[in-house]
């Protein structure tokens, strides 16, 4: 069994993320706070601003990942093809299965050399860490207790991050 990693958040970051992670040999688990996997894409009040008839505004090429094309001859796919889309690329790499819906992580600290992950059903631990929230939701990052800054090739080192209502 592979690095354990908690990804933060099932959106299309999410999920090329833990494609990628899984690809690797690592075991991601992502935690999603609202009912359904797609991140903005999902069009729920609060956790999207995505509105009913929205297209893209970049071509179905550009608008999809290398690993995966649209099944659809659209150029600008509507917000529900998209979300179509982002279900089938989970399944096809079996992140679906890997996916806690309507788990919100309150905390995200460290924990020795690991991860600690405080969400609604408790506090579990991982070797590595993904936040892939969106630019939906605001997060707070605080420094830890110790006076040690964090490096630049481990931003986070030192940190933790505590979701931040929406304005």
């Amino acid at each position: 069994m592979g690095e354990t990693v908690a990804v933060v958040g099932a959106g299309p970051g999410g999920l090329a993320v833990s494609r990628y992670l899984t690809s690797q040999g690592f075991e991601p688990t992502l935690f999603e706070q609202g009912p359904m996997l797609g991140g903005q894409w999902t069009g729920l009040p609060g956790l999207s601003g995505v509105w009913p008839g929205l297209r893209t505004n970049t071509s179905r090429v550009m608008t999809a990942f290398s690993d995966l094309e649209h099944d659809s001859e659209l150029v600008y796919p509507s917000g529900r093809d998209i979300l179509d889309y982002l279900r089938r690329y989970a399944d096809l790499f079996a992140i679906t299965p890997r996916i806690r819906l309507g788990t919100r992580v309150d905390l995200l600290g460290r924990a020795g050399d690991r991860w600690a992950v405080t969400h609604s059903g408790g506090t579990e631990v991982f070797d590595r860490a993904v936040v892939a929230s969106g630019s939906v939701q605001a997060y707070s990052v605080q420094a830890a207790a110790s006076s040690a800054r964090p490096s630049r090739s481990s931003p986070a080192a030192s940190a933790t991050a505590r979701p931040q209502p929406s304005p």
